[in-house]
């Protein structure tokens, strides 16, 4: 009950602190004084503030107070964060992608809404107009409400520009912005799933399970390797006649639309892709990754 009161004081406070400097910039940055002394664990405070941040820009205080109780019963419902064995198997609500899994140095994973970056956490759910950065000593899972996955590998960002469902179709649309990501897409009978993969030099439009689009912003070469299934490949600024059907067990690099280059991939590359190399970070053992997230 004290608790509750003295937050029902500050918390009006507090918003008028967050309207005057910017709720995005400032809930994201650090946990503010008026939180720390709550019930929540660390990783569920940080799901809070993404949930004030996306939800309650609201200027009345009784009004926010109200957004704040709904969001912190929404905190509460999510599974608990776990400091090793951070795994979250359960796809998320329609509409949203869960950070799954976090191998190896859990504190250079960072996200951005609609302010500045934050720390990301094991269980946190996102949506379209997210990205996501992966620091050189990590690595990233993705569950999707539809149950694909995506993988970041270390050194990686995106944005998920587009994800949700209309007219029995899913559209998912990733912007790579550097990086490597490899993503399994999940098949219904009920809906279909329109999966597309954005590159700077490149677009891969998914007509299979398993992929990889990598991009060198150096070079600005887009390399795309299929598993699994077949992709649609299109070079950006490509004429008619220069987009191509990538199958499997094939790989495709290029810059420009008249460069591109399609060669078999070795065993090595397939069971790299398959199983990829660990973070140095990592202290997760093997058995605790998802096969799906491998």
């Amino acid at each position: 009950m004290k608790k509750f009161f003295s937050l029902r004081i500050i918390a009006p406070l507090a918003l008028m602190f967050f309207v005057g400097a910017g709720l995005a910039s400032v809930a994201h940055a650090v946990t503010p004084e008026w939180l720390k002394e709550d019930d929540l664990t660390e990783p569920q405070k940080g799901l809070l503030l993404t949930c004030l941040n996306n939800s309650c820009y609201i200027s009345d205080g009784k009004k926010w107070m109200e957004c704040f109780l709904a969001c912190k019963e929404k905190v509460k419902a999510m599974p608990a964060d776990a400091p090793r064995a951070q795994t979250y198997r359960a796809p998320p609500p329609a509409g949203k992608v869960a950070i799954a899994l976090i191998d190896g140095a859990s504190d250079s994973i960072s996200v951005r809404g609609h302010g500045d970056w934050f720390p990301g956490k094991t269980g946190m759910w996102l949506e379209q107009g997210h990205e996501i950065s992966v620091g050189p000593d990590a690595a990233l899972g993705l569950l999707f409400s539809d149950g694909s996955t995506v993988r970041l590998d270390p050194g990686s960002r995106i944005k998920i520009a587009s994800y949700f469902t209309k007219g029995g179709v899913t559209k998912t649309e990733i912007l790579l912005k550097i990086g490597q990501i490899a993503a399994q897409v999940n098949r219904s009978d009920t809906v279909r799933s329109d999966f597309v993969i954005k590159a700077p030099t490149a677009d891969a439009s998914v007509r299979g399970t398993y992929f990889s689009v990598a991009y060198n912003p150096k070079s600005a070469v887009t390399s795309i390797a299929v598993v699994k299934g077949s992709v649609f490949v299109a070079p950006r600024g490509s004429a008619p006649g220069q987009s191509f059907t990538l199958a499997a067990g094939k790989k495709a690099s290029g810059a420009k639309p008249s460069n591109w280059k399609v060669t078999p991939m070795t065993s090595q590359e397939i069971a790299a892709l398959n199983n990829p190399p660990r973070p140095p970070s990592s202290t997760k053992p093997a058995d605790q990754i998802p096969s799906y997230l491998r």
